[in-house]
């Protein structure tokens, strides 16, 4: 099983943080997901922007957030489309020593990047993840949990069941740069960039935050969803 993390006071640990979030026609999604980001307790942090698509109104919000705070900047990704080269894209742009993965249409809870920053104040962690509440379109109403219908979901993956995809998905981790780069680019064949690097980094140490840290969004144009009891 992985380690479960106890809050302690320890010496100040401020490295800095990438938060590698990937967008697609997000105009509906992304200012919250930004705002929750820029909101950290955590401050020491960079957020890095891969956009994949034309056509609707993402850019120009992305350009705001650009003149508003220097923490933000984006670019499109130059390689072929879809969510996995646009997450590369997103993760090489990374300069932190830390990098979370951030999907567009979610909501951080405000300590979420200082509880993982807090984990890896132990040198033997590669990666960490939390848990997470599932909500309807709107990000208002929760629907459940993962572990309503998965009640083993958050332990410790095997290598074998990675290479199937049953992973922890992307948007609960965080890694260590130095490890993540290292496993890039993903697989040619692999199903998703989260399965692939979990399996890549294999058996490097996580660590579990058993709190709720996070929103994850269910909506018609949802890439990979989790419905939890039918009811969204």
């Amino acid at each position: 099983m992985p380690e479960e993390i106890l809050i302690q006071n320890k010496a100040p640990h401020h490295p800095l943080v990438s938060i590698a979030l990937t967008t697609s026609k997000s105009e509906f999604f992304i200012r919250e997901q930004i705002d929750s980001l820029l909101n950290q307790t955590y401050k020491n942090l960079e957020v890095v922007i891969s956009h994949d698509e034309f056509g609707d109104g993402t850019v120009a919000i992305l350009n705001e957030y650009v003149a508003l705070d220097s923490r933000v900047r984006w670019s499109f990704n130059p390689h072929q489309k879809g969510f996995i080269k646009n997450t590369e894209n997103a993760i090489d742009m990374c300069n932190g020593g830390i990098i979370f993965l951030c999907d567009h249409d979610d909501s951080w809870f405000p300590e979420k990047v200082e509880e993982h920053v807090l984990a890896y104040q132990d040198p033997t962690v590669d990666w960490v993840y939390n848990r997470l509440v599932i909500t309807d379109s709107e990000n208002k109403k929760e629907i459940g949990y993962i572990e309503d219908t998965l009640p083993d979901y958050y332990r410790d993956k095997s290598m074998f069941e990675n290479a199937w995809g049953s992973c922890i998905g992307g948007a609960m981790t965080s890694y260590r740069a130095n490890l993540l780069h290292k496993v890039m680019p993903v697989g040619r064949y692999a199903p998703a960039h989260d399965s692939w690097i979990q399996l890549a980094i294999w058996p490097a140490k996580a660590v579990f935050i058993n709190k709720v840290l996070q929103k994850y969004r269910q909506h018609a144009n949802n890439v990979v969803g989790m419905n939890v009891g039918g009811k969204e």
